[in-house]
Formats: C-alpha cells, structure tokens, sequence
C-alpha cells in the first residue's frame, strides 16, 4: 500500500478551478486506496464538499466529473476563450446557466426572448469595450422599440449574463451596471379592505380563478407571471403556517403565508387541479382584476399588490435580507420602488 499522501486534483475550465478533490484518509488493509473528499461550489454559489470514497488515483478525476454533470455544474461549458462579444456572451450564459436549471419553462422563455432582443443589436459588440456608457447606449436603442417597463426586463438578461460571466471568470470591464426601472403603469397601492372587496366580488364561478388568484398574490406578494404559474406542490405546509415555492426571473424563493390564510387559501385551492391556473393568461387575469377594482373604486391590477406586501413586510419591521428573500428582489434598489407611501399613509406612521 502506498502511504504517502497524494497532491490534490483539480478540474479546470479555462483558466479557473471549479472543482477540487484531496485525499483525507490513508489506506488500510481492507481498503487499500485513499479516501477523497471533493470541495466545489454549488449552483447557488455556496461551497460544498462530498466525498468520493476510496479510488485509485487514476479514478479521481473521473469521478469529480461524474459529480459536476449530475448537479449540471458543467454541462455545456464554454471555453472562456470563446466568449469575446456580448452575443456569444449571452448564448453562453442561456445554455449553461438557464437551459440546464429547474427554472420553469414560461422564465426560460423569458429570458431568451430578452436576450434575442440584446443579440439583436449588439451581437458583434466585443466584451472588451463593454461599459457603463455602451449600457446607457444599448438602453437607448431599446427604449426606441419597446415600453420602458419592458425594457427593464430585456436589459435584465444582459446584467445577469454579465454577473454570470465574471463568476466564471470570462475576463469581462469592471463597471457598475445601471438598470433602472421603468415607471409602473399604476401608482396606486390599493389597502387590504379594498383588496378583499374585490375579492367577495369574485364569487361566482366564471370569476372564482381571479378571487384566488388575487389572494394569492395579497397573501405573498409574488409576481403575476409568479402566481399564474403555481402548481398545488408548491405549496407546502409547515408547524403553524405555509410557504411558497415561486420560480421567477430571479430565480427559486419560498415565500411564508400566516397559518390563518393559509386555511382559507387550502380550503380554496383543494379542488384545483396540479397546475393551479392552465391556460389561464396573465395580460387577461391583470385587465379583469383592473376592471373590477375601478367599479368599486380606485383601480390597481396585480403589481400593486405586490407593492402592498411589500410595504407590509417593511413596516412590520422584516429585516432587510429577509425581505428580499421574501419578495425576490435581484438587488437591494428594489426595494426603493417597491415601498412608497402617499403623504397621508407617512402621517398614520409617524
């Protein structure tokens, strides 16, 4: 048996190690080769170590590979050297980092389309020359072909391939990337009477889908794509109250649900099929709910709710890091479009 201790092995892609294995325990007389133990990061960016068990050298290697294609970490992978303009930038980062992942489908298709929209005017432009004032530049072009709240979400694509590239280690400018929001359609923040109004006027059958999902969207704040997209199974009772499993642009998130509207929202959703709202569009759903506010009143649609979960979890004193867990948030800015209060609400809090 050999006993001397052998050198790590790594796994490389490029220049940059995404994977390392050491050997942790020496061979005995039954098992005559060393224990490995592998150390990586996770898809989520968290390091993790798992052990390979007794090999032989010459199987080490193999085995981390084994590893890294079962968790999808490299599936697909670019040669770094590869990608030098921003549309070879954005092919990499859809095929390696969102095709792969559990995202849904409606979220994979979303960010492809964006992206089609960046290639489609800076395909050539190479990575070299990417900055803060190409952004403004790329912005600029796409404000001339679609609304200013779409536009956000187009540009979101290129940020978060970006973000992507330099984990990996795609030599890409060190610029701070701004993508402001574009101005909501709708100011107004409905309160929790006016929202349950609504809702008692959706008991009849034809309306019973938009009540639910109306409360939905109150009771966690998800996005509209978010809530027309749920499956029963992601819902998912706890000790005295219940999460949500939502799958959006930015990503998994659970979202929590007080025990009493938990029981009311199961009692709602018990005969509802595994997709919860099949073939039901979101455009359609926001228009109704918009119509059926404005006859009681002020009009909101389903980002105005978003907005008063927001505003709730902040004045019921969430800390920050689990607020933006809760509400998804991809950056801590967000937040300062979310909470907004009209001067008589600052009065109620001051």
């Amino acid at each position: 048996m050999n006993m001397e201790k052998p050198k790590p092995i790594y796994i490389t892609v490029g220049d940059k190690k995404i994977g390392a294995a050491y050997a942790n325990r020496p061979p005995i007389e039954k098992k005559p080769y060393w224990s490995w133990k592998m150390r990586f990061a996770g898809s989520g960016g968290s390091e993790r170590n798992i052990s390979l068990g007794r090999l032989p050298i010459s199987e080490v290697s193999d085995k981390m590979v084994e590893q890294l294609e079962q968790r999808e970490l490299i599936r697909g992978t670019y040669d770094v050297a590869q990608v030098d303009t921003i549309g070879n930038l954005l092919r990499a980062w859809y095929e390696n980092e969102v095709k792969p992942s559990e995202r849904s489908e409606r979220t994979k298709e979303l960010y492809l389309s964006s992206a089609k929209s960046i290639v489609e005017i800076a395909d050539k432009i190479a990575l070299s020359a990417l900055s803060a004032t190409r952004i403004t530049i790329i912005r600029a072009v796409l404000k001339k072909r679609y609304q200013s709240t779409t536009v956000h979400t187009k540009l979101q694509s290129l940020q978060f391939a970006v973000s992507w590239g330099r984990k990996i280690g795609i030599p890409i400018p060190d610029f701070e990337f701004k993508n402001p929001r574009g101005k909501p359609k709708e100011s107004y923040t409905p309160n929790d009477q006016e929202v349950l109004a609504v809702v008692s006027k959706c008991g009849n059958l034809e309306d019973f889908e938009l009540g639910v999902a109306t409360l939905i969207a109150w009771m966690t704040g998800a996005r509209v794509g978010e809530v027309f997209n749920l499956n029963l199974s992601d819902f998912v009772e706890r000790d005295g109250y219940a999460q949500v499993r939502m799958d959006g642009k930015t990503g998994e998130r659970w979202t929590t649900i007080r025990w009493k509207k938990w029981l009311l929202l199961r009692y709602l959703i018990s005969d509802f099929s595994e997709q919860l709202f099949a073939g039901k569009l979101p455009s359609t759903a926001s228009n109704q709910l918009g119509e059926k506010s404005e006859a009681l009143g002020n009009r909101f649609t389903f980002q105005p709710l978003r907005r008063l979960r927001s505003k709730t979890l902040i004045e019921n004193g969430l800390p920050i890091k689990r607020y933006q867990e809760e509400m998804g948030h991809s950056y801590k800015t967000a937040m300062d479009h979310y909470v907004q209060y009209r001067p008589e609400e600052v009065l109620e809090l001051l």
